[in-house]
């Protein structure tokens, strides 16, 4: 294809169709009606000779020859975007999309901070939350998947900023006299427990410290969610191990206990990281400063 015979006004939609994988998503991202983005596809389809997005049992789904172009297109408007804003960004008047890779331990105690402050610098900013599981960060940064990912997941890019650290307590359900401040390895290994896990497993980072001790304990329930793995044991006699400063929100709002462990761990850092193609982004670069100045929670 002669690219003087493609309309390059039509980049921006083929990126948006891409990767919503819906023509009602594509049309709302794009402030146009369903109508016109379908009008759009079908010029799409004509100037590429293909489908590009074909029915399947879940909905839409891409073609081979749409799955090949998805990185390209948006690395191709990335760097016109670079180009052409010469680096400058202004957040009074920028109608940015940024895609926030995070669990919702960031949710629960960062993000409200970010919004109070991205509404006020920033409000035409629109934020996409991606659950993140740290198996696929470095791929998720590096297809473009997430613009920016705040976690406990281990270095996975060359770009990284520690935010803060972390240590670990125990919640318990409140209910009778107050427990002891600090439990007992016996209790601990005795008790039945629910663990956080976004990538699905029954095992974590207080399983392979206690496996290094050649110690287990009993993990009955796995969730990947930790608002879930509170609220679960609230009204059980569950025993969840969380990071610190989110346990202490949990009594805020839970009827629960939180007890110290009875061995220690290292402290964990909580990461920012983010790839090598956003690294000079005048727009990432502000978020990432606006993030490191939200301090500690």
């Amino acid at each position: 294809m002669h690219l003087r015979k493609f309309d390059l006004n039509l980049l921006v939609t083929l990126d948006v169709l891409l990767r919503e994988k819906s023509v009602t998503r594509a049309a709302s991202n794009l402030f146009l009606s369903q109508s016109a983005m379908s009008h759009s596809l079908h010029r799409l389809r004509d100037m590429l000779g293909d489908p590009l997005l074909v029915r399947g049992a879940g909905g839409l789904a891409l073609t081979p020859l749409a799955q090949e172009l998805r990185e390209p297109v948006r690395q191709a408007l990335q760097s016109v975007e670079l180009v052409l804003g010469k680096g400058h960004f202004d957040p009074a008047t920028a109608s940015n999309i940024f895609t926030l890779g995070s669990t919702d331990y960031f949710d629960s105690l960062l993000l409200p901070r970010l919004t109070e402050q991205l509404r006020a610098q920033a409000p035409d900013v629109r934020v996409l939350i991606h659950n993140v599981v740290k198996e696929h960060v470095r791929e998720d940064l590096s297809r473009g998947n997430i613009d920016l990912c705040v976690s406990f997941a281990p270095k996975a890019s060359a770009h990284t900023k520690t935010l803060f650290t972390e240590t670990y307590s125990c919640v318990v359900r409140a209910h009778g006299r107050k427990p002891a401040k600090k439990l007992t390895m016996e209790q601990y290994l005795q008790a039945s427990h629910v663990l956080v896990s976004p990538s699905g497993t029954f095992t974590g980072t207080v399983d392979a410290h206690l496996a290094r001790q050649h110690m287990a304990r009993k993990v009955v329930m796995s969730t990947p969610r930790y608002l879930c793995a509170a609220e679960v044991v609230a009204k059980s006699d569950l025993m969840l191990t969380v990071q610190t400063r989110l346990a202490r929100k949990f009594v805020d709002y839970l009827p629960v206990h939180v007890i110290d462990l009875p061995f220690a761990m290292a402290e964990q850092p909580l990461l920012m990281q983010w790839s090598q193609r956003t690294h000079k982004d005048p727009a990432n670069i502000w978020l990432r400063r606006m993030i490191i100045g939200l301090g500690e929670p």
